[in-house]
C-alpha cells in the first residue's frame, strides 16, 4: 500500500510537469496555426470589440465576437479592469488560446443568467485573472445554474485556469459544473485549476458530474486537478468540491492538493472516480451540520486508488474522515481534531491508516456500521475524550462480530474496551 500511495503522488508529479507546453510567462507554446505571442493579446475593448466594461453597458455581442475570434484564430484576448455584464450566455471554442484578465479586477457578470460561459471543443488554452460573478437572487431558481460550465461537447483538453474567481451566491448556482453523459472516452482530460477562489457560491464550489445513463467502463473524465486553490462559503451541505456520477461511472485522476477549505469540505458521493489524491490541503471552521472533513461514499459501486495524506483541520464539529464502499484507500499523515468520530467506516476493505493523528470528543473515535475487513491502523494516535469527562471507546460497532480491523504500533488514549457493540 505504502509503495501505491508513493506511486500515486509521483504519477501526479509527473503528469503536473508534462502539462507544462508553457513559456516562463504561462502562454501556451504557439503551434503552427496559431502564433502565441508573450503581450496579453487583443483588447476586448478595442474595435471592432468595443465591449465598455462599465458594469451598465450590455457587452454580451462584443465578448461573444472577441471570443468567436480567438476561437477561428487562437492567440490572445485581453479583459481591462472592469465589469463585464452579460444578459447572454457566451461561448467558448478555440485551441492553443490564452483569455486573460486583471486578477479580482476583470469581472464577468450577469443578474440573470443561468450560465455565464460555456467552454466546448477547446484544447491546449489558459485562463488567466478572470472574475466569474453571478449576482442572480435566489428567486430565480434554476436547477442548477453555473458560473462556469465544462461541456463534454466535441471535448475539452489541456485547459489550465490561474488565479480565476467564481462567485455565485444563489441557492441555485453553482461555481464550476464539469458535465458529461455520453460514452467516448476521454471527453474532459486535462482540466486544471491553480491559484483559484470558489467563494460565496449558494450550491457547490466545483461539481464534476458524469451522467451517463449506460453502465460501462468508459472513462470520461480524467487528469482533473485544484492546486492552491481556495473553497470558502459554499451553501449545498457545505461541499466546497464535490464529485459524483450516475450509472457506475469510471472516470478517473483527480488531485486537490494544497487548498483551504474554509468551512466547506470535500464530498465525493455515488462516484466512481479512481485514482484520487486529496493532499496538504487545510480545513478551517468546519462548523456546519454533517460536515465531516473528507467525506467519500460511492454507493454500491465501489471506489479504489484513493489517497488522503497530509491534510489537517484543527476545529470540526463532526466527524473526521467519513470512508464507505472504498477498497484500497490509503490515510497517512492527516491530524484532524473533531467532535464525531474520527473514522465514519461502511463496508471497506484492505484500507489503510499510517501515522494519522485523530484528536476526536465524540461518541466514539471509530465508528463502524456496517462490516468492514482488511483495515490496517499503522503507527496512529488516536485521543477520545468525551465532553463532559470520562472517556470513549475507541471502537463502536454497529455490527455483530470481529470488526476486521488490525491495530499496529498505534498509541490509542482511550479508555474502555475495543470494540464496543452498540447497535444502532
Amino acid at each position: 500500500m505504502r509503495r501505491a500511495v508513493i506511486l500515486l503522488m509521483a504519477l501526479w508529479a509527473v503528469g503536473a510537469a508534462a502539462r507544462g507546453g508553457t513559456d516562463p510567462a504561462g502562454v501556451p507554446v504557439a503551434q503552427a496555426t496559431a502564433t502565441a505571442s508573450p503581450t496579453p493579446g487583443v483588447s476586448v475593448k478595442d474595435q471592432p470589440y468595443g465591449a465598455v466594461g462599465d458594469g451598465v453597458h450590455d457587452d454580451t455581442a462584443a465578448v461573444s465576437m472577441a471570443l468567436a475570434d480567438l476561437g477561428a484564430h487562437g492567440g490572445g484576448l485581453f479583459f481591462p479592469a472592469g465589469t463585464y455584464r452579460l444578459t447572454q450566455t457566451v461561448r467558448l471554442s478555440a485551441a492553443h488560446f490564452t483569455v486573460s484578465g486583471v486578477p479580482g479586477q476583470s469581472i464577468l457578470t450577469s443578474s440573470t443568467l443561468e450560465q455565464l460561459v460555456r467552454l466546448q471543443d477547446c484544447s491546449r488554452g489558459t485562463l488567466r485573472g478572470l472574475v466569474f460573478q453571478s449576482t442572480v437572487q435566489d428567486d430565480r431558481k434554476f436547477n442548477g445554474g453555473h458560473t462556469l460550465l465544462l461541456s463534454q461537447d466535441a471535448g475539452l483538453s489541456d485547459i489550465t485556469f490561474d488565479q480565476c474567481s467564481f462567485t455565485a451566491p444563489s441557492a441555485d448556482m453553482n461555481g464550476v459544473y464539469f458535465m458529461t453523459h455520453g460514452n467516448t472516452p476521454n471527453q474532459i482530460t486535462g482540466v486544471h485549476f491553480t491559484d483559484c477562489d470558489f467563494s460565496e457560491i449558494g450550491r457547490i464550489g466545483a461539481e464534476i458530474q458524469d451522467l451517463a445513463q449506460a453502465q460501462a467502463v468508459t472513462v470520461n473524465i480524467s487528469d482533473i486537478g485544484f492546486d492552491r486553490c481556495r473553497f470558502k462559503d459554499c451553501g449545498l451541505h457545505n461541499w466546497g468540491m464535490g464529485i459524483s456520477a450516475s450509472a457506475g461511472r469510471y472516470d478517473s485522476g483527480l488531485t486537490i492538493t494544497g487548498c483551504a477549505f474554509d468551512g466547506v469540505r470535500f464530498c465525493a458521493i455515488e462516484a466512481m472516480f479512481n485514482q484520487v489524491l486529496i493532499d496538504s490541503n487545510q480545513f478551517t471552521n468546519a462548523r456546519g451540520e454533517k460536515t465531516d472533513v473528507i467525506h467519500v461514499t460511492p454507493k454500491e459501486f465501489g471506489l479504489s486508488g484513493f489517497v488522503i495524506s497530509g491534510n489537517r483541520c484543527p476545529d470540526s464539529t463532526y466527524a473526521g474522515s467519513k470512508i464507505w464502499n472504498c477498497s484500497n484507500l490509503a490515510s497517512q499523515g492527516n491530524q484532524f481534531v473533531v467532535s464525531r468520530a474520527a473514522f465514519h467506516l461502511r463496508d471497506d476493505t484492505n484500507c489503510s491508516f499510517t501515522n494519522d493523528v485523530d484528536d476526536t470528543s465524540g461518541p466514539s473515535a471509530i465508528w463502524e456500521d456496517s462490516p468492514c475487513s482488511s483495515m490496517v491502523f499503522s503507527n496512529c494516535q488516536i485521543s477520545n475524550v468525551r465532553r463532559g469527562g470520562g472517556a470513549a471507546p475507541l471502537l463502536a460497532s454497529g455490527v455483530e462480530g470481529d470488526s476486521g480491523m488490525t491495530f499496529q504500533n498505534c498509541d490509542l488514549r482511550t479508555q474502555g474496551s475495543k470494540v464496543i457493540h452498540a447497535k444502532s
